[in-house]
């Protein structure tokens, strides 16, 4: 696919529209070979990088050593030299090593959006590799992008499939990784959230615990330590009752959503569910 940087890409840039597309209105490039497509997340990171503004394009914004990969009619990543792709394949492997887990049907997937390729691959510890809605789950999840705005996101969950399209009535507890400079970095740095996943997983009885009434110390300890707690907290107790479970859903929202302080509040107070 072709790949160029960006000081040569932009000296071919004739102007900007935005066009309907099969995935939606994109921002297009006008270039002496046509019409190139933005992806979403591309045009995202661009946006905020200041590469449009009221008169058109700043061309400037963008840093001229950037590189710009093409896939057809699509620009698909615009990121620095220090961009690693991992590919999908590579990342199955990874799970693979980890026997005798075994890599589920349900969840894995790989798909080609605005020119970009993302997977997400699932490893169940249940027994049921294909579990219908109301099974109870228990396993990892990662799911990663090459646009180079979507870091890879590993989810441990337990609980009990509410739907079809994944979603766990139960806990996620989710880790965010950014791609780093050098691939074995990133593989590392995989390795090593699988490593932690993996050694101690979750299991059955844990999520038994969970339906019993909430540890009231953690639970005055989220509220002293949270300060907007209670709005996580009045969502999740009306659904699942004065429970471990209710406490737990609320904290784990906390630890991808709430900013450093409070994520690292959160994960503590996770830990010590039923053991305070």
């Amino acid at each position: 696919m072709p790949l160029v940087t960006w000081d040569r890409f932009s000296e071919g840039i004739r102007g900007i529209e935005r066009v309907n597309t099969q995935y939606g209105y994109r921002v297009a490039f006008k270039t002496s070979n046509g019409l190139l497509y933005l992806n979403k997340n591309v045009e995202k990171r661009v946006r905020k990088m200041g590469l449009f503004n009221s008169t058109g394009i700043n061309t400037t914004a963008i840093p001229s050593d950037w590189h710009v990969a093409i896939n057809g009619n699509w620009i698909y990543r615009i990121a620095s030299p220090s961009y690693t792709d991992v590919p999908p394949s590579v990342v199955q492997d990874i799970l693979k090593d980890y026997e005798p887990i075994t890599l589920g049907k349900w969840g894995s997937r790989i798909e080609y959006n605005d020119g970009a390729t993302y997977a997400s691959y699932t490893i169940s510890y249940s027994k049921v590799n294909h579990p219908m809605v109301g099974d109870f789950v228990n396993g990892i999840r990662v799911s990663f992008g090459n646009d180079g705005y979507t870091a890879f996101k590993i989810t441990r969950f337990i609980g009990i499939l509410a739907c079809e399209n994944g979603l766990v009535r139960g806990i996620n507890d989710v880790t965010r990784l950014l791609h780093a400079k050098s691939f074995d970095a990133v593989i590392e740095r995989l390795r090593k959230v699988f490593r932690v996943f993996t050694t101690i997983p979750l299991e059955e009885d844990y999520f038994e615990g969970l339906e019993k009434p909430v540890d009231t110390r953690v639970l005055e300890e989220a509220f002293k330590k949270i300060d907007d707690f209670n709005r996580l907290w009045s969502v999740y107790s009306q659904r699942y009752g004065n429970t471990n479970l209710a406490l737990a859903q609320s904290l784990s929202w906390y630890t991808t959503h709430g900013g450093k302080a409070k994520a690292r509040t959160a994960e503590k107070l996770l830990l010590r569910i039923g053991t305070a």
